[in-house]
């Protein structure tokens, strides 16, 4: 994943996003509709981590991903990215 590729999928899918607190530390919460699960799938597909895996949450419409540390595994800048406060 690309800095280029990640902002492109936030913006051209207008991916609801939040700044929040993830076990005490800033991190970003996104929200993409279920369609474009598949989409996020091929985005991170080359992230491997041997500690913790890519964990999201399934809803009916939609999946939730923290992005903090999926961002520092391909050396992204989560605020060029998500820019302002949130929620698009």
């Amino acid at each position: 994943m690309t800095e280029l590729k990640l902002y492109k999928f936030i913006n051209d899918r207008n991916v609801e996003w939040h700044r929040k607190e993830n076990n005490g530390t800033p991190d970003v919460m996104i929200f993409p509709k279920a369609w474009d699960f598949e989409a996020f799938c091929e985005l991170v597909k080359n992230y491997h981590n041997d500690d913790v895996c890519l964990e999201v949450t399934v809803k009916s419409n939609y999946f939730a991903n923290w992005m903090k540390d999926l961002c520092e595994h391909f050396d992204i800048d989560m605020d060029e990215i998500f820019v302002g406060e949130g929620t698009h």
